[in-house]
């Protein structure tokens, strides 16, 4: 999910919903946001010498709901 913070910045979210050709199926995997960006955070960090990134932050944003945590980057 993508959503624009008040400075303009690109917040990411990483979803638990399966999604394929971009239909959103019903069953969830638990946890898979959490996963999925905490292992992009450890490519970015392993990657960091050799190119830029695009994250600015983890931190939530102002107002992001609580259950964004540990799912969001903000670009």
């Amino acid at each position: 999910e993508l959503y624009r913070n008040e400075a303009g910045d690109l917040v990411m979210v990483a979803s638990d919903r399966i999604s394929a050709y971009d239909w959103v199926l019903p069953t969830e995997i638990p946890d898979k946001g959490r996963v999925l960006t905490q292992l992009s955070l450890w490519w970015f960090d392993q990657l960091a010498d050799l190119a830029p990134n695009h994250v600015l932050s983890t931190e939530l944003p102002a107002g992001a709901p609580a259950d964004w945590e540990g799912r969001a980057l903000v670009c």
